[in-house]
């Protein structure tokens, strides 16, 4: 899976992140586990919900059933490939990202998806400026993943969803 660098913490010259350490929707899991970010976006099977308690990082994408997930740590929401002008309601958003904080989550991963023709820059970033205030309000860390465009770094939470901070 080809991941694009975190523009966050910007002093440091992009995120820390190994994507190699990435799986996406496994079917299985085997030791050791500790270093992985899992992503899902369906039903993880028996054998991987198991593991989820020990791997670094859990990802899930907004597309998944995940208010039905059992989830053991705190995760990440992935809100990808969200569609402009067809799934930017900010009160639908806002509500998913309430309900995401009351399930857990800590950060929230956006990156968006376009359609036939691209929003300017200013409404990509007027956009994202408020998934961030959004999550902010809910007491979530934000990062943007926008794969081609120049997202301001400082729209980054400080502690980037990609690299929570240890415990």
């Amino acid at each position: 899976m080809s991941e694009e660098s975190c523009p966050d913490p910007p002093r440091k010259g992009g995120c820390r992140f190994d994507p190699d350490c990435i799986l996406t929707d496994p079917t299985r899991l085997e030791p050791p586990v500790e270093g992985l970010t899992i992503v899902l976006r369906r039903r993880p099977a028996a054998e991987v919900q198991a593991w989820l308690g020990l791997v670094r990082q859990v990802e899930l994408s907004w597309r998944a059933p995940w208010e039905d997930f059992e989830l053991l740590r705190p995760w990440t929401l992935r809100l990808e490939d969200l569609v402009v002008g067809q799934e930017d309601d900010l009160f639908e958003l806002e509500s998913l990202i309430r309900r995401a904080r009351e399930r857990g989550a800590t950060h929230l991963l956006a990156s968006l998806s376009w359609q036939d023709t691209e929003p300017c820059e200013e409404y990509q970033h007027r956009l994202l400026g408020l998934i961030r205030n959004l999550c902010d309000q809910a007491g979530l860390t934000f990062a943007a993943q926008i794969p081609g465009a120049k997202v301001n770094q400082y729209l980054a939470s400080a502690n980037c969803c990609r690299w929570p901070e240890k415990g």
